[in-house]
């Protein structure tokens, strides 16, 4: 049972209590316009509060100038932001992964620059080689502890 204007293997989107509630707005807009006579706002208000579905909700705004692809779209967009594609979800971690990395290089740098500069010196620092060696060897899977 394919909607006008829709996919026919996609079901009808479902009317938000927002989206009832924006169609009555307008409703009321045009009326207070003159479009519209109170008896047929009235109408078209109960029909709008009863509508299931955004495809029960456009036939009430059809013959008003109004942008029904915009106040009411047939499908949902936020469907793709809620959910990601597997690949979207993958390059973000990607990204991550990486940005990880060179921060961690860039740490490490710093700190056997410190290291060297402390020797050079003739101060023997232990806290630099000391935190080089967790961020090297012993910050990897930390927070990946499996508890029981």
């Amino acid at each position: 049972m394919a909607q006008h204007g829709s996919e026919p293997d996609r079901p009808p989107v479902r009317a938000s209590d927002g989206d009832r509630q924006r169609v009555a707005d307008l409703l009321r807009q045009h009326t207070t316009d003159g479009r519209l006579t109170i008896e047929e706002y009235d109408q078209r208000v109960d029909a709008a509060y009863a509508a299931r579905t955004v495809a029960d909700l456009r036939p009430l705004l059809a013959d008003l100038p109004v942008p029904l692809d915009e106040v009411l779209p047939l499908h949902n967009p936020s469907a793709a932001v809620a959910h990601p594609s597997a690949a979207a979800v993958a390059r973000r971690r990607d990204e991550s992964d990486r940005l990880v990395g060179v921060a961690l290089v860039v740490i490490a740098v710093l700190l056997v620059g410190t290291a060297l500069a402390a020797a050079s010196r003739g101060v023997f620092a232990f806290w630099p080689l000391l935190l080089i060696g967790i961020f090297l060897f012993g910050g990897r899977g930390g927070g990946h502890r499996h508890h029981r």
